[in-house]
């Protein structure tokens, strides 16, 4: 399973997530974005013109969330970034 951290958690960040969400093969170990507090506010409002699709919440808080690359990478064993 390769190890996933979403780098941006706006429009593209979800997008990614909902992929990586439905993918078997990855595995969405981080969310890195500076506006740590506002990731759970973007899954109630979306983010953007268009629907990214549905993100369970509960899912997510369960995700690691850092405010920037070098906490994360200090902290996690990541395989792949998506860098949103």
């Amino acid at each position: 399973m390769t190890k996933v951290a979403v780098i941006g958690f706006g429009f593209m960040g979800m997008t990614h997530t909902s992929n990586i969400l439905k993918n078997d093969k990855l595995e969405l170990i981080a969310i890195v974005d500076k506006d740590l507090d506002g990731i759970e506010k973007k899954l109630q409002s979306g983010s953007g013109n268009f629907s990214t699709g549905d993100i369970d919440p509960k899912i997510i808080s369960r995700i690691h969330k850092y405010p920037n690359l070098d906490e994360c990478l200090k902290n996690e064993h990541i395989d792949s970034v998506h860098v949103c």
